[in-house]
């Protein structure tokens, strides 16, 4: 993809008004944009890991928040704290990390809930 911007000037005859010749210049805009959009993600996702960070997060909750109002629903948010997934493995914690809100839930609960659950009940035994 390339992004380009245009201009261009129109001269014209002043006898006639007639368009005489067009003088214009296109300049390549695809670097900058590149490097808008690095800064972007880096505004908004951790350096070490790429996950997305609180700046992230705050925002698409208001958003999912602004949208639940528009349609009249429900929207819940589930918050946990990665201390209690030190000894999880890393492919959970990634899960937990992105975790995104879900606009229809399944009846049985999300797989998390009930992966968490069982873990805790066999740390208790």
């Amino acid at each position: 993809m390339h992004w380009l911007a245009n201009r261009a000037q129109v001269h014209r005859d002043p006898r006639t008004g007639r368009a005489i010749r067009i003088v214009g210049v296109a300049m390549d805009l695809t670097d900058r944009k590149l490097a808008e959009q690095r800064i972007a993600h880096m505004a908004h996702h951790d350096a070490l890991t790429g996950l997305p960070n609180r700046v992230l997060l705050r925002d698409r909750i208001q958003q999912a928040i602004a949208q639940a109002h528009r349609n009249g629903s429900q929207l819940a948010v589930l918050f946990i704290d990665r201390k209690e997934y030190t000894d999880a493995p890393p492919e959970i914690v990634r899960v937990v990390a992105r975790l995104r809100v879900a606009r229809r839930p399944s009846p049985a609960g999300p797989p998390l809930t009930a992966t968490s659950a069982r873990r805790r009940r066999s740390r208790r035994r």
